[in-house]
C-alpha cells in the first residue's frame, strides 16, 4: 500500500493539504461534500494541484505536517515545481513574495 500527500486549491483560493491511501475516493468524498466539518466543505469546488507518493503512512504524515507549516508562497513554489524558490523561501528572513 502507498500513501499520497496532496494539496487542493479551493474555490476561495486557499490551499488544503492532507494525505490518504486512496486519492480518488478521497477527492470524490470532498467534492460530494460528505463531511460538513471538513475545511473544504464551504470552499467547493476544489482542484488537485499537487500530489506526492510515499511508501509508508508515517512518511506521508511527516510530509503533510511539513507542508502545512509552510506559508502560501512556499506552497505555491512547491505546486509550481520551483525548487530554487523553495530553497530561498526556507532561509531565515527571506523576503521573496
Amino acid at each position: 500500500m502507498s500513501y499520497v500527500v496532496y494539496i487542493l486549491e479551493c474555490a476561495d483560493g486557499s490551499f488544503y493539504t492532507s494525505h490518504t491511501d486512496d486519492l480518488e475516493t478521497r477527492l470524490n468524498e470532498i467534492n460530494e461534500a460528505v463531511d460538513t466539518r471538513c475545511y473544504t466543505y464551504k470552499r467547493l469546488p476544489v482542484k488537485l494541484v499537487f500530489q506526492d507518493q510515499f511508501d509508508t503512512q508515517e512518511e506521508a504524515k511527516r510530509s503533510e505536517r511539513r507542508i502545512k507549516a509552510w506559508d502560501r508562497n512556499k506552497k505555491r513554489a512547491l505546486i509550481e515545481g520551483e525548487w530554487d524558490k523553495i530553497t530561498k523561501l526556507a532561509r531565515p528572513n527571506s523576503s521573496m513574495h
